[in-house]
């Protein structure tokens, strides 16, 4: 259901003249057969909902690296995923964490839906 929302904003939005590039991020992603079966049910609901509208977008699929089996696993997951983002996310950061957080967001490209003017995000560390 959020897919379809955010599938059909987009479209609408560029029937407007906007131009949406979409970073869909899977959230609490731990395998790559995890990766997979919701890459494949996002895909499948983008393109029902590009035939319904006969209007695309350029989109990506990929995760936030926020489990211990992910950091292990991320060489595989990698495989599937479109970009990754790193680090906990302030909400969920547990009192005995550091006081500084470091998330970096990569986007690299593996498909031809992958926009060629995107450039990976820096590093950065922001105050916890």
């Amino acid at each position: 259901m959020q897919s379809r929302a955010i599938f059909e904003a987009a479209v609408s939005v560029k029937s407007k003249g906007g131009d949406p590039h979409l970073e869909i991020m899977v959230p609490l992603i731990g395998s790559i057969e995890e990766m997979r079966n919701q890459t494949a049910i996002i895909r499948r609901v983008a393109a029902d909902v590009f035939k319904e509208k006969g209007e695309t977008v350029d989109y990506m699929v990929g995760t936030m690296i926020e489990l211990p089996r992910a950091a292990l696993t991320a060489d595989q997951i990698a495989e599937e995923a479109e970009f990754f983002s790193f680090g906990p996310t302030t909400s969920r950061k547990p009192p005995s964490a550091s006081p500084a957080t470091i998330s970096t967001t990569s986007c690299r490209p593996t498909s031809n839906r992958a926009s060629s003017n995107r450039t990976p995000s820096p590093p950065s560390i922001r105050p916890a």
